[in-house]
């Protein structure tokens, strides 16, 4: 092995090569030898050159982001930019902290004296022979400017019987007088503070009426609707609180807002807010449970799953609304039928069917009810909607309930059903007549709503439909009116009376931008009542009584600017709404405000009334909203008519003859309302009196007693005081 060692790396490669020769040629076989052992290891060999470099390899995946190193030194400022545009304006800032007072300034010079004020002491000095007082609004704030008449009450007494014309010289009582002999009366102007001061007041008996400088505010005051004796006024202060006005920017905000801070009252149960309603939906602020028979009975007893079949027949062109005759039961002529309405309920929906009697060929028609119309007043009406290519309109149907209907009156409009412009849907052409769908100028929206929907606006043409737009309250709203998913207000409400409340609402309320009517004229508040329970038509040609632009009067509003710019087309009622007696009274319904200002109670030297003195349009103390019993005479007449409501036996006695008073006491017919406010006007079917008269529904607001003897009365069957009971036995009193 030693040897081996020493062998060069030549010789070594030799044996290696022998070697290999051996291992080549075949071995012969035998048995294999024992193995040898194993050598040392030999010594390591010289390392060999270096190899020649490689390529370079494909370049790694970067390593991660190592740790931000320390920050560098502050590099030098760049020079300033160009001038961006400016932002939006910011949101104000609080208010800071207010700085020290400053030095006073240099005492300016001695201005010109000023007007007299008034005493320095806690209150101002009366007047022996005149009287004083301090103006403020509702908010508490003493007014600056305007001036304070003492308008003679004689002399509203002797106006005379109203006219009914634009600039009517006596129709406004309190303002007409003050307009034409303002400059004759007492009067005084109030001062900064709102103190008014008259020296000397006259004898006399005086409505106190202040007139504002500005409209800010509103004419009448506190103090004007009592007459009060110049004994009572002299050497005493009478403070006088006034109305806002709306301020001219305000808009209507709806009856949640006011309900909000005020409450809802006893407002859901006046026939005010249930004018309009849905058979599907109670509005939160509709109690239609509180007059439950006269809303639903008619509803719950025509409406059946067998339905309840109306015939309309003996067609007559020359008729208003009611053109047909109707009857439950068949006409003895059927061949005069040009129609049939059958009310009917159907898988829980209202819905009339109208078939063709005329035109068997003409199709059935379904109308669906999709609102009621009314209800608390002797009659109920009936609303569906209709799809046109603009969007919808509201039409009424063809029937009308009347509570006090009866067949068997031959009379066609006491009936239990009464047309209501059959002719609407029915093209009356004999053999070729057809339903048809009504036109959009009779629509709902253009012919009514305005009186009802607080706040609406009324826009549209007959060529293009016509759109109520509503006041909507997902919360106080009476129903779902234009089927947007939110509910609508379609009555009135608070904001009819007392004008839009934005304004109102912004200043937290305080009594601030809002109408207080039973602060105004008298003829101001019964004006905001008249506009509706009255006649005229307006911008439309309709009984709406609407401006150019589809809005109804601001409350507020004055009668001359009312008749001026919303009853544009007629002023009041037509001759056919009247009877032709000697007063005219009211024939058609909704007219009480009609009668009301021709009446001794809008005009006279002791007490200058409005609807409100009677109806409370809050509540339902007692029915049609009166604030008193009317089987109660002295509740409900005696506070102003005491000696006739105290002893009624002789004030019958004195004015029909003796003896005749002791109706009162014996059988306890006689009410002062019986005489002096006959049923004269008719809204539904009215019940028979005697001889051929007739109770009507609707009470005169004349206040004056017609007489049966009157020649005026002629084939007129007016109804007097002779229709009531006393009539049954008393054929001969006038």
């Amino acid at each position: 092995m030693k040897k081996l060692q020493s062998l060069s790396w030549m010789n070594l490669g030799a044996v290696l090569f022998g070697l290999m020769l051996v291992a080549s040629v075949p071995a012969c076989e035998g048995p294999e030898g024992a193995r040898g052992e194993q050598g040392e290891n030999g010594e390591q060999g010289i390392q060999g050159e270096q190899g020649i470099q490689g390529e370079q390899g494909e370049q790694g995946i970067q390593g991660d982001v190592g740790p931000i190193g320390p920050k560098g030194d502050k590099g030098e400022q760049g020079e300033q930019g160009e001038q961006g545009e400016p932002g939006d304006k910011g949101e104000p800032g609080e208010n800071g902290e207010p700085g020290e007072k400053g030095e006073p300034g240099d005492r300016g010079p001695t201005g010109p004296r000023g007007p007299e004020g008034p005493s320095g002491s806690d209150d101002p000095s009366l007047e022996p022979n005149g009287v004083i007082g301090i103006v403020v609004d509702t908010s508490g704030m003493p007014l600056d400017k305007g001036k304070v008449y003492f308008v003679v009450a004689a002399d509203v007494e002797a106006l005379g019987d109203t006219t009914i014309a634009v600039d009517s010289t006596n129709d406004e009582p309190l303002e007409d007088l003050i307009a034409s002999k303002g400059a004759t009366y007492p009067n005084a102007t109030i001062d900064e503070t709102g103190l008014y001061r008259l020296v000397t007041l006259p004898t006399g008996k005086y409505f106190v009426t202040f007139v504002p400088d500005g409209d800010e505010h509103l004419p009448g005051g506190s103090l004007c609707r009592v007459a009060l004796a110049s004994a009572d006024l002299i050497n005493s202060r009478m403070d006088i609180t006034v109305s806002f006005a709306v301020p001219k920017e305000a808009t209507y905000v709806g009856t949640g807002a006011c309900v909000t801070c005020h409450g809802p009252a006893h407002m859901p149960k006046t026939l005010h807010k249930l004018g309009i309603w849905s058979p599907y939906h109670e509005g939160k602020l509709q109690d239609l449970d509180s007059r439950f028979e006269d809303m639903w009975g008619p509803v719950y007893s025509k409406f059946t799953e067998t339905g309840t079949k109306v015939y309309f027949y003996d067609y007559d062109p020359t008729r208003g609304f009611d053109k047909y005759k109707t009857s439950e039961i068949p006409p003895a002529n059927m061949a005069t039928v040009a129609f049939t309405v059958t009310a009917r309920v159907k898988d829980g929906k209202y819905e009339m069917l109208m078939e063709n009697l005329q035109n068997p060929a003409d199709p059935p028609r379904v109308i669906p009810v999709d609102a009621v119309y009314g209800g608390g007043v002797y009659k109920q009406r009936y609303l569906t909607k209709i799809a046109t290519e603009a969007g919808f309109f509201y039409s009424l149907m063809p029937l009308q309930f009347q509570h006090e209907g009866d067949d068997a009156y031959t009379d066609r409009t006491r009936k239990v059903w009464r047309d209501y412009h059959g002719d609407w849907w029915f093209n009356d052409t004999g053999a070729t007549a057809t339903i048809k769908t009504p036109a959009a100028s009779t629509s709902f929206e253009k012919n009514c709503v305005s009186c009802h929907a607080v706040g609406a606006q009324i826009t549209g043409s007959d060529a293009n439909g016509w759109k109520a737009h509503l006041l909507s309250d997902e919360v106080w709203g009476d129903f779902d009116y234009d089927g947007d998913g939110t509910e609508d207000e379609l009555n009135v409400s608070c904001e009819s009376c007392h004008g839009p409340g934005s304004e109102h609402w912004a200043a937290v309320g305080q009594g601030k931008h809002i109408v207080s009517p039973s602060l105004l004229t008298p003829e101001r508040e019964a004006m905001i009542c008249g506009q509706c329970h009255s006649r005229p038509k307006g911008a439309f040609k309709t009984d709406s009584p609407v401006n150019s632009a589809g809005w109804m009067m601001t409350a507020g509003t004055s009668r001359n600017e009312f008749l001026k710019n919303y009853a544009t087309a007629q002023l009041d009622g037509a001759a056919s709404d009247y009877f032709n007696d000697a007063h005219k009274h009211s024939k058609s319904h909704h007219q009480q405000y009609s009668d009301f200002i021709r009446s001794g109670m809008y005009k006279n030297d002791s007490w200058l009334m409005t609807c409100a003195d009677c109806h409370d349009p809050h509540a339902r103390p007692y029915e049609n909203q009166l604030r008193a019993d009317p089987n109660d005479n002295k509740a409900l007449c005696g506070s102003c008519h005491a000696p006739e409501s105290n002893d009624l036996e002789q004030h019958i006695d004195d004015k029909l003859g003796a003896g005749l008073g002791v109706l009162k006491t014996t059988i306890g017919m006689a009410r002062c309302i019986d005489c002096h406010m006959p049923k004269t006007a008719k809204t539904g079917a009215g019940t028979p009196g005697i001889a051929g008269h007739w109770h009507n529904d609707i009470s005169s607001h004349l206040f004056d007693m017609p007489k049966k003897a009157d020649s005026s009365l002629s084939g007129q069957n007016m109804p007097t005081a002779y229709t009531n009971a006393c009539g049954t036995c008393h054929k001969a009193v006038p």
